[in-house]
């Protein structure tokens, strides 16, 4: 046997009693609609500023969201063309 086999049988071999596990995640995910303050059912594009903020684009205008409650900027109706 060459050096470099004895060598690789000796680190399998100690790797190999290691515990080698992925780190678990806690993932925590909360459903936000009307309730919370959200101006639309549906979101057609989600972006986080580098506040922090969570911006949501909605037919009825935008929503940021802080973590805790929405801040709506509505559209008027003469702009999105429902007047």
């Amino acid at each position: 046997m060459s050096r470099w086999s004895v060598w690789l049988i000796v680190v399998l071999a100690s790797l190999a009693g290691w515990n080698l596990r992925a780190q678990e995640l806690e993932v925590q995910i909360k459903v936000l609609g009307f309730e919370e303050g959200a101006l639309a059912s549906q979101t057609y594009k989600i972006q986080q500023d580098t506040m922090g903020f969570v911006w949501l684009a909605t037919f009825n205008g935008l929503n940021r969201h802080d973590g805790y409650e929405f801040l709506s900027f509505e559209v008027p109706d003469s702009i999105s063309g429902q007047a």
